[in-house]
């Protein structure tokens, strides 16, 4: 929830589930979006000056990079907006139809897409266990938004369907000279499985620093893994 501190109006209230956004995809296929999570990225490099991330997924790819997956079917995107210009715009019922009419436009094919932050994502991590995805899938950062981590803890009802998992991602691994993106370019740089009784948690990533940390729990012991 974002509010005005002098009023108290509420400006922005983005919690809860929220229905997933319809958008006709490059194939001319009408899907969903689904929202992952958002953070905001306040950082000395660009004087603190506040920005806010929105994390999507859906059935977004080109048919051909689509058929070239066996699991990483989905698109997962980063799309960044100034909170200041948000704001501005007043009511939440305009910030909101402002947010959704940039999430349309910068899909695969949209109006102002941008390849760098396309990424691969496993479908099954939604479809598989659709009406606990919401809790089940959460979200962190490194410092400077360059990698994007993802754990996916199924509920008791998926076991069997998909596994534990942590994913990582983000514009660090991508080539930010290159204007196109072909199939060779979109890899996973790491995605690891857990058994069913692991639990995953995201840990303390650095501040300073560029690490991302996670946490892997089972029969009582807890291992720390930093990612460098």
């Amino acid at each position: 929830m974002f509010f005005d501190v002098e009023t108290g109006e509420v400006k922005l209230n983005y919690g809860g589930v929220h229905e997933p956004l319809k958008v006709t995809n490059v194939n001319g296929e009408t899907v969903e979006v689904y929202e992952l999570g958002l953070r905001i990225k306040e950082i000395r490099e660009l004087d603190f000056d506040s920005r806010i991330f929105f994390f999507m997924c859906g059935d977004l790819w080109e048919n051909d990079i689509r058929q070239q997956q066996v699991f990483h079917k989905w698109c997962l995107m980063n799309i960044e907006m100034e909170l200041d210009e948000l704001m501005a715009l007043g009511t939440s019922e305009n910030i909101n139809a402002y947010i959704n009419e940039e999430i349309a436009k910068n899909i695969p094919g949209g109006q102002h897409e941008q390849r760098i932050n396309f990424f691969l994502f496993d479908s099954n991590w939604i479809l598989k266990d659709y009406f606990n995805w919401e809790n089940n899938i959460s979200l962190s950062t490194n410092r400077n938004f360059s990698q994007v981590a993802l754990i996916n803890q199924p509920s008791a009802g998926a076991i069997g369907k998909c596994l534990p998992s942590f994913y990582l991602n983000g514009v660090k691994f991508k080539d930010p000279t290159k204007k196109t993106l072909e199939v060779k370019d979109l890899v996973v740089p790491y995605h690891r499985t857990f058994k069913d009784y692991f639990r995953i948690t995201h840990g303390r990533n650095a501040i300073i620093k560029d690490e991302i940390f996670y946490d892997i729990h089972v029969n009582g012991v807890t291992k720390v893994i930093c990612l460098r």
